[in-house]
């Protein structure tokens, strides 16, 4: 549970600087929904990578 907790904020970390990233250049509403889909899809990635 520990190591899963771990892994959750390493991904949350990282995901969240990349957020972050792409918000200094965009403000619009349309690239807020990119951004999120690029957490999801970093975070779904690490997650992938870990466990494979």
């Amino acid at each position: 549970m520990s190591s899963l907790t771990l892994f959750g904020n390493r991904c949350y970390n990282f995901c969240s600087f990349v957020r972050f990233m792409i918000m200094l250049f965009t403000t619009t509403r349309i690239h807020l929904i990119v951004s999120t889909m690029t957490t999801a899809t970093c975070c779904y990635k690490m997650s992938y990578d870990e466990y494979n």
